[in-house]
């Protein structure tokens, strides 16, 4: 266990938790509930730094996530992000495709974006 972040397994319990939590108030809601299955540690497919363990780092114009016991992981963003966002969580997920995508997490100080406006169709 001392290969994994303690933020880490500090999630996974709180996870395992409420799942736990919400199983009991479907129960006790009257839905059957089955047993839960074993899940092997190599079949575990997301995790999530919360508040420490993770940076960003800009390495030769390249920027890498750092991920504490882990080590450094190449980015590609599929937005800007801005310079004055505070990152307060990075989840590790492995999709079906076996490809590993980082989710971070934000807190800027501007205003979320605002919906745009959708036109109304002419009436005839």
């Amino acid at each position: 266990m001392e290969d994994v972040n303690s933020k880490v397994l500090q999630k996974v319990v709180q996870r395992l938790y409420d799942n736990l939590s919400a199983l009991r108030g479907r129960k006790d809601n009257g839905y059957r509930i089955e047993t839960l299955k074993w899940k092997a540690p190599g079949e575990y497919r997301n995790f999530t730094y919360s508040q420490s363990g993770f940076k960003l780092k800009n390495t030769s114009g390249q920027t890498r996530l750092w991920l504490s016991k882990l080590g450094e992981i190449p980015l590609t963003f599929h937005r800007e992000l801005p310079d004055e966002a505070d990152i307060k969580t990075v989840s590790i997920k492995q999709e079906p495709t076996g490809k590993w995508y980082a989710i971070l997490g934000v807190e800027t100080p501007e205003e979320a974006p605002r919906n745009r406006r959708i036109p109304r169709s002419a009436s005839v």
